[in-house]
């Protein structure tokens, strides 16, 4: 017996542990919980060109949600909800997450990545060049932009201007992100780049371009605009750099664009705003109200109904919440409604469990074994069912999880954690408490182990009185008739009432925004201003030049 007083001393420590995790790690509600941001894009197919158009198809758009979905991934918000409107828009639901800006740029962004030989920028190998780089900082970042060195003032070209597009244009290709592998962070120098990994074509084709173009600049461009122009160094190049006096939090960022791959379209914004939460504090209180007043009205059965072993399973019951909301924080699990449903899902079947267990155990009892033995046969014939149940309940959330998104995934894991939590709770925790007891000397009885205590004694008792006129064999065809009327009555319903009838988010539909008018205190109006000379160059006045911004009899946008 000494080894199961090792076991309880193990359960302490755990217990311990599992409060500490509690307490330092905060809960992390969904966005029907807490609010977040919500944004809505849309496909710029229309940009595309007419070949593109042509071969534009749903399948493309479903390439474009997988890609968000990786980038999201990096932004780690937990359970996001991401999902197609209409034709070419997309919402995007963050919980808990309220960086507008870094949402923009991570979702937004393109990623479209390409090595360009700079052809017409002047060295000492190709001194005939055109065009020589300069590079400005213009608040945290570093633009490259062009020198034309044969204007009499040295015209700097922009980022962004017909010209600069027709150099990039005119650069020879080298290779693009579609021969990519893998990027990654690191810290060659003071500031951190991003070491890129080519497939064999990929490191080919640069290793060729490497030893063409020595000593020359060649562009690394990102959606359209450079940033950065190194000089090649060394020939035989497999594996470059990029280079860009990034901060760690940019070099990242970067390596998930670049992991999660290039949009075969351009993304604009349609809209973008926080949610309030659906449910307010006082909804969550009362949440946690009802998750209590269950816990102790099961609680209050198991005691009533089991006597002692109830007291044990009220303890696992309780070490099994603490344990799943401890690894619930810990792990950063988003307390969205679906998740609440499979932890509420998941305490059921924790009480399940031990209603086996104790089953088993009063009947060993009966027979007149001891505690020991009636413990042995309760927990080796119990364990089938209970095993079997947990682990073809844990194989449907990993399925869940695998071919789900958002909500979906958040129940399958809260569920699935949930049931094997309740597994060791039930298995280790309980058994140990009870073997506990034999070593403490507890011996079985009537009134510590309601062992007089049957539910629906009475009602198996008239069953089995009368199992005479439920002969299911002999009468069989009197049955298959009773239980084909009943399926025939329920496709009826069924087929009658419409069938299954998808959500919205499978089946589309309307969405309708309502917006609340603030009411704002009136502003004085603005003094009238005074009489000017018509304007000699026959242009109209601008705003500011004692011009309304809004006629009255104008429509505005």
């Amino acid at each position: 017996m000494i080894r199961h007083f090792i076991y309880l001393a193990i359960i302490v420590l755990l217990t311990a542990l599992a409060g500490w995790l509690f307490w330092i790690n905060p809960a992390r509600r969904g966005l029907d919980v807490q609010g977040g941001l919500r944004m809505t894009l849309r496909a710029e197919v229309e940009k595309l060109s007419p070949e593109e158009q042509k071969l534009w198809t749903p399948e493309r758009m479903r390439l474009v949600i997988d890609i968000l979905n990786r980038r999201i991934d990096s932004l780690g918000v937990i359970e996001p909800t991401i999902y197609q409107k209409g034709d070419t828009e997309i919402v995007i639901e963050l919980p808990g997450f309220t960086d507008e800006q870094e949402a923009r740029d991570l979702l937004q962004t393109t990623a479209r990545l390409e090595f360009r030989y700079l052809k017409d920028v002047r060295t000492d190998k190709n001194p005939a060049g055109r065009y020589d780089i300069v590079l400005e900082k213009e608040g945290d970042d570093e633009v490259v932009k062009f020198r034309d060195l044969r204007s009499p003032e040295g015209k700097l070209i922009e980022p962004g201007t017909p010209e600069y597009q027709k150099i990039l244009e005119s650069s020879p290709l080298i290779v693009t992100g579609d021969d990519l592998q893998r990027a990654d962070v690191v810290s060659q120098s003071f500031s951190p780049e991003v070491l890129l990994t080519f497939n064999r074509e990929g490191q080919d084709k640069f290793a060729r371009a490497s030893s063409l173009y020595l000593k020359e600049h060649i562009a690394i461009i990102l959606d359209g605009k450079i940033i950065s122009a190194p000089v090649i160094q060394s020939p035989n190049l497999r594996e470059p750099v990029i280079q860009g006096n990034f901060t760690l939090k940019e070099a990242a960022r970067l390596r998930d664009l670049l992991n999660a791959g290039a949009l075969p379209v351009s993304l604009s914004l349609e809209s973008i705003n926080r949610v309030e939460a659906i449910l307010g504090a006082q909804a969550w209180d009362r949440i946690i109200q009802a998750g209590a007043i269950g816990f102790v009205a099961i609680a209050v059965f198991m005691v009533l109904y089991y006597l002692l072993p109830g007291i044990i399973s009220v303890i696992a019951l309780a070490l099994y919440v603490l344990f799943a909301l401890a690894i619930f924080r810990a792990t950063g699990v988003t307390f969205s409604l679906p998740a609440i449903a499979g932890i509420i899902l998941s305490i059921g079947m924790a009480i399940d469990a031990n209603i086996l267990i104790f089953e088993r155990l009063k009947e060993e009892l009966r027979l007149g074994r001891t505690l020991l033995a009636g413990l042995d046969a309760a927990f080796k014939r119990a364990f089938p069912a209970i095993f079997d149940s947990n682990l073809s309940t844990i194989i449907i959330c990993l399925i869940l999880y695998y071919f789900g998104t958002g909500p979906v995934q958040g129940f399958a894991t809260t569920l699935g954690i949930g049931v094997a939590i309740s597994f060791f709770t039930a298995i280790f925790c309980t058994r140990t408490f009870l073997y506990t007891l034999v070593g403490l000397g507890v011996h079985p009885s009537e009134k510590l182990f309601g062992l007089r205590r049957q539910f629906g004694q009475e009602v198996g008792e008239q069953l089995g009185a009368a199992k005479d006129r439920f002969d299911f064999v002999n009468k069989r065809g009197l049955y298959y008739a009773i239980s084909g009327a009943a399926i025939v009555i329920g496709l009826v319903f069924w087929l009658g009432l419409g069938g299954l009838k998808p959500g919205i988010d499978f089946e589309g539909g309307s969405e309708l925004v309502l917006q609340k008018r603030v009411a704002t205190a009136a502003t004085p109006p603005a003094p009238k201003p005074a009489e000017q000379p018509a304007n000699p160059q026959g242009n109209p006045p601008t705003q500011g030049q004692n011009q309304p911004a809004e006629q009255p009899n104008q429509p505005t946008a």
